[in-house]
């Protein structure tokens, strides 16, 4: 089996697991979001201002937490392949 070859399929199931992972980071994010949001506009009705930026945080931290994992997963979709010439040859000693 051919170095491209072998690259070649690494790179599409390389793509295919963080096409996954990009699915579940944005399925975990959205059910996150509406949960806290949730929360928020129940405080909102019931008058419980105080509890209500401690809730919008922990939206921002979750925006910014899925930013992050969204860049790594980009990170470790970029692979770089190589494959070196390696240079062979015999040395003879001779005494003398």
């Amino acid at each position: 089996i051919e170095f491209a070859q072998i690259s070649e399929e690494f790179e599409m199931e390389n793509n295919d697991r963080c096409d996954v992972q990009l699915q579940n980071i944005e399925a975990y994010q959205q059910r996150k979001t509406e949960s806290l949001s949730q929360i928020i506009e129940k405080f909102k009705i019931e008058g419980k201002q105080k509890m209500i930026p401690a809730f919008e945080g922990q939206l921002r931290k979750l925006e910014q937490d899925c930013r992050v994992n969204k860049k790594r997963l980009d990170k470790k979709r970029n692979v770089e392949f190589r494959n070196p010439k390696l240079a062979a040859g015999l040395l003879f000693i001779t005494e003398g």
